[in-house]
């Protein structure tokens, strides 16, 4: 179950990442470096779990996993996957600005350095 999560908070996560824009509501979105922050703390979990998964695989030397550990690893998995999505969540509420419609916005132009993109 925490699989799909931490899947679904990679891709939103990469696009984040790469457009530098992270909608949290329909009117409020995080724009720039803030939004790239929350891309990099949105992708974290998956990595991370995957790398713990291997030590614990690799720590049984070929064996099956003992299932204290495996008990623990599903914990930690939890554990982690909230952390990011919460810390992501808290950074968008703190640094979203209001979205306008029609035109760019001033925050996004502040969050641009002044200089648009192209097909801004």
């Amino acid at each position: 179950m925490c699989l799909i999560a931490e899947i679904g908070m990679f891709i939103f996560g990469l696009l984040a990442l790469i457009r530098g824009r992270f909608a949290l509501t329909l009117r409020r979105a995080a724009f720039g470096a803030n939004a790239r922050v929350i891309g990099v703390v949105l992708m974290l979990p998956l990595p991370l779990v995957f790398g713990f998964s291997s030590y614990v695989v690799i720590e049984s030397a070929g064996q099956e996993p003992a299932a204290q550990n495996l008990e623990r690893l599903a914990r930690l998995e939890t554990r982690l996957t909230l952390i990011c999505l919460l810390t992501a969540l808290g950074i968008a509420t703190l640094t979203a600005k209001p979205i306008v419609t029609g035109k760019i916005s001033d925050a996004r132009q502040d969050a641009e350095g002044g200089e648009l993109p192209p097909g801004a």
